[in-house]
């Protein structure tokens, strides 16, 4: 495994996103990418994105943004 991966991923979505981190490393086509995941080019190009910018760190998933819910 990646050292840059310490922490496992905290849900199948973010597991998929670095799944599609690794296929790309390894040469695969974006589509090719998006085709075995199960998921459309337009976010595979998203991910690698922010995996570009930010880091593979930037795959992990993210809080939702604004104040925390009043209703439950």
């Amino acid at each position: 495994m990646d050292k840059s991966r310490s922490r496992r991923p905290s849900d199948w979505r973010e597991a998929r996103r670095f799944r599609a981190w690794e296929l790309h490393q390894k040469g695969w086509k974006q589509y090719l990418i998006a085709e075995a995941l199960g998921v459309t080019q337009g976010a595979i190009s998203q991910w690698l994105k922010r995996a570009r910018e930010g880091g593979v760190e930037a795959l992990r998933t993210r809080k939702a943004p604004g104040p925390t819910p009043r209703l439950m």
